[in-house]
């Protein structure tokens, strides 16, 4: 669409989700060089997932739980689950103009992974996570002005 707008091709397509705050222009930066460097159909940003691993993922079969699609270690602490799990974050899709008129957006085993660190991760979805948003701008927010007194006091 905006192709024929400004009757122009363009090689890429970045979608930035502003459903995602916590990311930061070095994020966006970052998949951008690495889809242009690599020459990649897809850069995605994902983050690990701890909770929510797959072997924790339950099913109820006869009114039972039962493993869904790995089989859980009993007493296994979720920093310790194998392999690691990795979850699209919502917040930077970089595709190439022939993965976006393939109608795509991601396609495993094509796409590929950057990893954002779960403190500039989240998810607004509902009012709660609107709510939380708030308070990790925030606190963001705080700790640069303190990085910056520190600074200051240095000189």
């Amino acid at each position: 669409m905006s192709e024929k707008i400004y009757n122009k091709k363009f090689d890429y397509v970045i979608e930035i989700m502003n459903t995602n705050p916590l990311k930061t222009y070095k994020d966006i930066d970052n998949v951008i060089k690495k889809i242009i460097k690599n020459n990649f159909d897809s850069v995605i940003a994902v983050n690990q997932i701890f909770d929510c691993h797959p072997a924790r993922i339950k099913k109820i079969e006869n009114k039972r739980l039962a493993d869904f699609a790995f089989k859980e270690k009993l007493e296994s602490r979720r920093q310790d689950l194998k392999p690691k799990a990795y979850i699209r974050s919502g917040s930077i899709y970089a595709m190439s103009r022939k993965f976006v008129i393939r109608g795509l957006r991601y396609k495993s085993k094509v796409s590929v992974p950057y990893i954002l660190p779960q403190s500039r991760v989240i998810n607004i979805d509902e009012k709660t996570d609107l709510e939380l948003a708030k308070i990790l701008l925030k606190k963001k927010d705080e700790m640069k002005k303190k990085n910056l007194l520190i600074k200051k006091k240095k000189f």
